[in-house]
C-alpha cells in the first residue's frame, strides 16, 4: 500500500468484517472460529481479480487491496464476496451462515500514508454495519472525523470564543389567532423538516416528540399539487392522533397560510409572517403583533 501511495497509483480498499463472529467463538470455540475464517479467506480469494491482495487483519477482519478506483467495480466485487461468504460453512457438526459488512474507499490525491485510506474504509464499514446495508461506499458526510469536519469544528469553536457568531430567530405564530407562540433559533433540533431527509415515521413512534414541523417543500407545492394537500392533511391527522402539534414551515404567501390553516396545522412559520430576526428585534416584533 505504501508503494501505491508513493507512486500515486489507483487503488481501492475493501474492509470486510464478519458480523457477530464472537458468537461462533463463544459457542463453538476459537479453533472452530479460525476454521471458519480460513474457509472464508479461500472463498474470497476465488472471486478476486488479478493483482488484488487479500490480508487478514485483527480478529475477524479481512482487507482487499485492488488496483482500481472505479466505485462500480469495487461495489460489484464487494457483492461477489458477500455472495460466496453467504454459503453455509459446515463446522463441528453445525451448518453456519455468516454475514459480512464491507466498507469501500479508494485512494485520494491528498493521501500521504496508508492509514488515510484505511481510515476511510473503516468509516464506510462501520456505516455498513450500523445501517444494515452490508456494503457501503465511503461518503464524507458520514465521516465526523474527516479533515473537513475537524476544520469546521475548529472554525466554529474559534468563532464562538471570538464572539463572531450571531443567533437569529424566526417567530412561530398560532394558526388560529396569529399570536406569537415562540421563536426558533436558527440551529435546527427535535423533528424538523418532517417529510424530507432522514425524518421518518419511526421517529414519531420511537422518540418522545411533542411537535412535528412539516417540510417547506409540501407547502411550496400545496397550491398546485392536490397530492401534497392530501399528504399534509393525513400527516396532521396522524400527528394529532398521537398527541403532537404541527407547525407548517416555509409559509411564504397569504394563500399558503390560509391553505395550511384549512388543512389543520396548529402553527405557522415563514417569510410571509416574519423573516429571521436579530435578537434585538424580537421583542419589538412580538409587541407589534400583540397590538395588531
Amino acid at each position: 500500500m505504501d508503494d501505491v501511495i508513493a507512486h500515486r497509483g489507483r487503488a481501492g480498499l475493501l474492509l470486510i468484517d464478519v458480523d457477530h463472529f464472537h458468537e461462533i467463538n463463544d459457542g463453538l470455540g476459537h479453533d472452530t472460529g479460525d476454521y471458519v475464517l480460513r474457509v472464508l479467506a479461500g472463498r474470497i480469494s476465488e472471486v478476486l481479480p488479478q493483482g488484488a491482495l487479500l490480508a487478514r487483519g485483527g480478529g475477524d477482519e479481512f482487507s482487499v487491496l485492488v488496483v482500481t478506483d472505479d466505485s462500480i467495480v469495487l461495489t460489484q466485487l464487494a457483492q461477489a464476496i458477500r455472495s460466496v461468504a453467504a454459503q453455509a460453512v459446515g463446522a463441528d457438526g453445525v451448518s453456519l451462515t455468516v454475514r459480512l459488512s464491507i466498507g469501500i474507499a479508494w485512494l485520494q490525491p491528498d493521501d500521504v500514508v496508508p492509514t488515510d485510506l484505511l481510515r476511510r474504509a473503516d468509516v464506510a464499514q462501520r456505516s455498513a454495519r450500523h445501517s444494515g446495508e452490508s456494503v457501503e461506499v465511503y461518503r464524507p458526510e458520514t465521516d465526523q472525523f474527516s479533515r473537513a469536519q475537524l476544520e469546521l469544528a475548529h472554525d466554529l469553536r474559534t468563532a464562538v470564543l471570538a464572539g463572531h457568531l450571531e443567533v437569529w430567530y424566526q417567530p412561530v405564530v398560532g394558526a388560529s389567532d396569529g399570536a406569537v407562540q415562540s421563536v426558533e433559533a436558527l440551529v435546527r433540533t427535535s423533528i424538523d423538516g418532517y417529510g424530507s431527509g432522514f425524518s421518518s415515521l419511526s421517529y414519531l413512534r420511537d422518540l418522545p416528540v411533542a411537535e412535528v414541523k412539516l417540510d417547506r417543500t409540501f407547502f411550496a407545492s400545496v397550491v398546485s399539487d392536490p397530492r401534497s394537500a392530501v399528504i399534509v392533511s393525513s400527516t396532521v391527522a396522524m400527528a394529532h392522533a398521537l398527541g403532537m402539534s404541527v407547525v407548517a414551515e416555509g409559509v411564504e404567501s397569504e394563500y399558503v397560510a390560509s391553505r395550511a390553516i384549512v388543512l389543520g396545522v396548529d402553527s405557522l412559520q415563514g417569510l410571509f409572517l416574519s423573516p429571521p430576526l436579530a435578537s434585538s428585534d424580537v421583542a419589538a416584533f412580538v409587541q407589534q403583533v400583540a397590538i395588531s
